[in-house]
């Protein structure tokens, strides 16, 4: 299931945002405050998602693919969060 999650994220990100994805994009999607949230979260290590820089473009960029794949890996663990959940109650 989290591969057809992932292919449908990845899809509509690449319709939605094209090839690159750049910091300001990121930020939105992943529900940050603003490019400086991100950018902090980036150089404390705790941003999962893979960011590069590009020569001679500003800025730090992802892919759809990286992008879509991390926020498949959420659902699944919420899923599996939610699953455990309902084994202890009942």
């Amino acid at each position: 299931m989290q591969r057809h999650v992932t292919s449908a994220l990845e899809t509509w990100l690449l319709k939605e945002y094209g090839g690159l994805i750049d910091s300001a994009t990121t930020a939105k999607v992943l529900g940050y405050r603003n490019v400086n949230a991100l950018a902090k979260a980036r150089s404390r290590g705790a941003l999962a998602v893979p960011m590069v820089r590009i020569p001679n473009r500003r800025g730090w960029w992802t892919t759809p693919q990286a992008l879509a794949g991390y926020l498949a890996s959420l659902e699944s663990k919420s899923a599996l969060s939610a699953m455990k959940a309902r084994a202890m109650d009942g």
